[in-house]
């Protein structure tokens, strides 16, 4: 019997699949707040690009779509977690039927463990043309210290 291969994120994420409950929201953004209140909702996981520079970490996702308020980006013990709302904008009181459905509407999240330290007091994020762009520069200069062994 052939075991199926586990992505990367399955092996870490304990082979969850794409769509996980609602844990956490901003609570400064009321859509996400409405997220949270509704623990049914199911959270879409974010797509993104990872690439380094010599410099920074820089991270890439298609958010077509979203309002920049509706996003919630931090970091946190070198993991950088971008959260959000994607609203949709046909009034649910509209009686509609659908041929094909395949846009994800709702509360998304992505957690991505940083191959290094970065400064975060200088990431940078921004969206142009839909596309979210994240720039964490790496921390100059190296956290190991050697240690002098002692005769004692």
């Amino acid at each position: 019997m052939m075991k199926e291969k586990q992505s990367f994120f399955e092996k870490i994420s304990g082979g969850k699949k794409t769509f996980l409950k609602v844990e956490d929201a901003d609570e400064n953004n009321s859509s996400l707040m409405a997220a949270e209140e509704s623990k049914e909702v199911q959270e879409g996981q974010l797509a993104v690009d990872v690439y380094e520079t010599n410099s920074s970490i820089v991270v890439e996702s298609i958010i077509g779509g979203v309002n920049p308020d509706n996003i919630n980006v931090s970091v946190s013990n070198n993991v950088l977690t971008i959260k959000g709302i994607r609203e949709k904008s046909i009034d649910a009181a509209e009686n509609i039927n659908y041929f094909v459905s395949e846009c994800f509407w709702g509360p998304f999240s992505r957690s991505i463990i940083l191959p290094c330290e970065v400064d975060v007091d200088s990431i940078k994020a921004g969206i142009k043309k839909g596309v979210l762009k994240i720039t964490l520069p790496k921390l100059v200069g190296s956290k190991t210290r050697k240690i002098i062994i002692e005769e004692v």
